[in-house]
């Protein structure tokens, strides 16, 4: 197991939350100045084994939208009976609740995700999972820290987050994780949570168990299989010491939805079918739950049939069973695993990879490594060798601490809307009409890429764009400035335009975030021009974004009269998502 190294910093605790659709995590380290760190994991979860690092994501809510009952007790006879009395609403797969906001995830189209209750919100959703956990961690985190000698309060007053995300998550689905864990109290300010990518964080584990001792120069693929959400990413190791790795240029992670959960919604739909009308399909499906649970865990393909027992209770006083054949069975895995294969595929296109991690609460399936094994047959196959660690949750704060990962490839084009210099002898220039500016004549619209789909982002690495902002008059106010940042899906990356003549947004770009800085430190500066229309004055600036890092950063840059830089914060505002 690789060490750290001592803490130079201040004292401080740091949470790390793995909320998968199936089982959710918390690891903790307390970095101590002048102290090597050790990762601790949150155990003893209501009506969990003491032992068992993990509980499952599931939430009861009442009528008026009040959460009542939690994790595996969601589960108990006791709990089902007064919920189905009082009509409580169980939620569980929190994850695919917020895929279905925007472009986290190629969305299968039959993914089956029901309505939330009334008066819950996906922040809340998730502000209500977070007070579950963090009741609990506070048990246990402040018996481990009692050393300390400072009170939960203030462990939490200078408390960090970070959360472990699927590849697809960004600046939208970042904000919606950001609120929930300030509104439940977890931490004081937005900016005390980070995110890291599911990939990452499973590499960073891996590294740190000894499960992977990867030499320069090796390329790798990394494939994070959990309820809902399969990552995958291919990785090329720049040095062992110190460690580097980087994303494959021109490789970009994805993230598919594909995973157990998925084979749950297929078993429920052959039991629909099996049964006679008047058999009632959701006593039926919680019967045969646990079991079914039981038996995908350990399908291997071996086993001719498998018989589920239901009934025997209730309003099924008769005993009966459904029996699944084998090919059914393996039809039910084949449907999401074909789907990971298929993404895999696509990353080897066009690389070699010598190995394959593979990492999830999906990853521990014998059929699913049988799978794997059987079609890529050149590539070693790495299993997790430690099942009751959420390697999600441990792995984000090897990540805090190591941050091996040095650069990612871009999943979209990322870009800006610019004026284009009109040009009268162009035909579409013409078409699309001039709009006047003090400057002179231009076409509205224009699509400009900062970023191109597949270039590698170092970490922390900036990318500037030059603005030029023009005035009639040389006492104008500047206040706020603004610029919205685009994601443009592969079909229309390479296109001219981001709208339409009418200012409708095209097919294929979305508003991922909004950039703003104040520049009303730039008033009488502005310099005085001569163009189309007589005398205008105009502020030139930059805009910086870094946008290698996993989370946005941004500021504003300009050069005084003696032509040295000076910057300032701007302020990333994500985009709304548009159900």
């Amino acid at each position: 197991m690789e060490n750290f190294n001592k803490w130079t910093g201040a004292s401080k605790l740091v949470f790390s939350v793995d909320i998968g659709t199936m089982q959710s995590a918390i690891s903790f380290v307390y970095l101590e100045h002048d102290k090597i760190p050790a990762i601790k994991h949150v155990t003893g979860w209501p009506g969990e084994p003491l032992s068992r690092a993990k509980t499952l994501t599931s939430m009861y809510y009442d009528k008026t939208g009040g959460p009542c009952s939690y994790g595996i007790d969601t589960q108990s006879a006791p709990v089902k009976e007064k919920a189905r009395v009082e009509q409580w609403t169980l939620v569980h797969s929190f994850k695919r609740y917020i895929h279905r906001l925007g472009v986290s995830a190629e969305l299968s189209n039959d993914a089956d995700v029901q309505p939330l209750p009334p008066n819950v919100t996906e922040t809340k959703l998730y502000t209500d999972w977070l007070k579950f956990l963090f009741n609990h961690a506070k048990q246990v985190v402040s018996n481990e820290l009692s050393h300390s000698g400072r009170s939960w309060s203030e462990l939490l007053a200078s408390a960090e987050l970070v959360f472990t995300v699927p590849n697809g998550w960004y600046t939208q689905e970042h904000a919606i994780l950001r609120n929930a864990a300030v509104d439940a109290d977890v931490v004081a300010k937005l900016s005390a949570v980070r995110f890291v990518p599911e990939t990452e964080a499973a590499v960073h584990w891996a590294l740190h168990q000894g499960d992977l001792q990867p030499k320069a120069g090796t390329d790798f693929i990394v494939c994070d299989s959990g309820g809902s959400t399969t990552d995958i990413a291919m990785y090329k190791v720049i040095s062992t010491s110190p460690l580097q790795l980087c994303e494959k240029e021109g490789n970009p992670s994805k993230c598919i939805e594909a995973g157990s959960a998925l084979i749950n919604d297929g078993f429920n739909d052959l039991i629909r079918d099996k049964l006679d009308d008047d058999d009632g399909f959701e006593v039926v499906e919680a019967q045969v739950a646990q079991p079914f649970e039981r038996e995908k865990a350990e399908f291997d393909g071996s086993k001719p049939a498998y018989q589920f027992n239901f009934g025997g209770e209730g309003a099924q006083p008769e005993k009966k069973h459904i029996q699944v054949t084998r090919d059914q069975m393996a039809e039910l895995f084949d449907d999401v695993i074909d789907k990971i294969i298929v993404g895999i595929d696509d990353m080897l296109a066009h690389h070699d990879s010598q190995f394959l991690l593979l990492r999830g609460d999906f990853g521990y399936s014998p059929y699913f490594q049988k799978k794997l094994r059987a079609h890529f047959k050149k590539m070693k196959l790495i299993p997790a060798s430690e099942h009751n660690v959420k390697a999600a949750a441990a792995g984000a704060l090897v990540w805090l601490l190591k941050r091996s990962v040095v650069a990612r490839a871009a999943r979209f084009s990322l870009g800006q809307q610019i004026d284009v210099v009109y040009n009268p002898m162009n035909q579409e220039h013409i078409q699309r009409g001039a709009v006047a500016r003090p400057s002179g004549q231009y076409v509205q619209y224009g699509w400009y890429v900062v970023v191109p789909r597949g270039a590698l982002l170092k970490d922390g690495e900036e990318h500037r764009k030059s603005f030029i902002r023009t005035y009639s008059n040389p006492n104008s106010s500047l206040g706020h400035f603004s610029i919205t940042v685009y994601l443009a899906d592969v079909q229309v990356e390479k296109s001219k335009w981001i709208r339409e003549k009418n200012g409708a947004l095209i097919d294929g770009f979305r508003e991922m975030c909004e950039v703003t800085a104040d520049l009303s430190s730039r008033q009488g500066k502005l310099q005085q021009k001569y163009g189309s229309y007589g005398v205008y004055w105009e502020l030139q600036f930059d805009v910086s974004i870094a946008f290698g890092s996993t989370a946005l950063e941004a500021h504003v840059l300009w050069k005084d009269d003696d032509g040295h830089t000076h910057g300032g914060p701007a302020t990333i505002i994500p985009a709304q998502f548009i159900e």
